[in-house]
């Protein structure tokens, strides 16, 4: 079985934080990637969430982190990512299933 690409969702912020909204349609099961910058600092990871790649470079960092979604994604309606600086972080949360 292929693994489909269902729905995104993106934010950006400049604080030290950023809320990113449930991609629409999660189910039990779904992998979550969620691709994240930030502009002169670094990412934490989110609690649950499996860390990819945390590549530093030199005005700032970008994260990849995935999550097998479980009943309390379903019921989720954001998940809140921190960083180290509030500057202009970005990121997007991709839902794929199969």
């Amino acid at each position: 079985m292929a693994l489909v690409p269902e729905s995104t969702a993106s934010a950006s912020s400049t604080a030290s934080t950023l809320v990113i909204t449930k991609p629409s349609g999660v189910a039990v099961g779904d992998v979550l990637v969620a691709s994240l910058s930030c502009f002169l600092g670094t990412t934490t990871t989110l609690a649950g969430w499996s860390l990819v790649k945390n590549q530093a470079c030199t005005n700032g960092s970008v994260n990849v982190q995935t999550r097998v979604a479980t009943s309390a994604d379903v019921s989720a309606s954001d998940y809140t990512f921190a960083f180290s600086a509030g500057n202009l972080n970005s990121g997007g949360i991709v839902r794929v299933s199969g």
